[in-house]
């Protein structure tokens, strides 16, 4: 599945992207507040590639229009594989990432609603979730621009590739709130 927006493109990840994911998801600035560890070199982005974005039914290259260069990622990630317990089958987390030479672009939020309106008119969930660890301020403030609130704040949430304890927040992003506010229209 490929998406459009006015600058992006999201696809799937080809094996070929190893090189371009190097680039941007070995910057610690990228990694850490993620929750995750720098990738160290390009075999390892060629296994994370085939074994976890290949792998997942929702998960996109997000990349330049221009050139079609990975630049980021952005998943939907179903109720039964999120790290936010989720309760419902109709409920979904949303996570996304962006090199840093990209940000303060708006480029993840042309991306996020994308995806919005695909998991809510053609998935046809009812809740989708997104999270951020505390002082991650970039992504506190992408969510809400895309219509997203705060739902809860986990004052012990382990982030497992880290072997981290941290203070993560939780917000939400419901079918009715964002047809009421008239999708995104920022």
């Amino acid at each position: 599945m490929k998406f459009e927006t006015q600058r992006l493109v999201l696809r799937d990840w080809k094996i070929e992207d190893a090189e371009d994911l190097f680039k941007v998801a070995s910057d610690a600035d990228v990694a850490f507040p993620c929750g995750w560890k720098p990738h160290e070199n390009i075999e390892e982005c060629k296994h994370i590639i085939k074994d976890m974005f290949l792998t997942d039914p929702y998960t996109y290259a997000v990349c330049l229009k221009e050139n079609n260069i990975a630049i980021g990622c952005i998943a939907i990630i179903p109720q039964n594989i999120s790290r936010l317990n989720l309760k419902n089958e109709n409920e979904v987390e949303l996570g996304c990432w962006i090199g840093k030479e990209f940000w303060g672009r708006g480029l993840m939020v042309e991306a996020m609603n994308v995806l919005i309106d695909f998991a809510f008119n053609e998935l046809n969930v009812e809740n989708i979730y997104c999270g951020y660890s505390d002082g991650n301020s970039k992504s506190k403030r992408l969510q809400e621009k895309c219509g997203f609130v705060h739902l809860y704040t986990e004052e012990a949430h382990l982030y497992k590739t880290l072997n981290e304890i941290r203070i993560h927040h939780v917000n939400i992003l419901t079918k009715d709130s964002w047809r009421k506010n008239g999708n995104y229209k920022k």
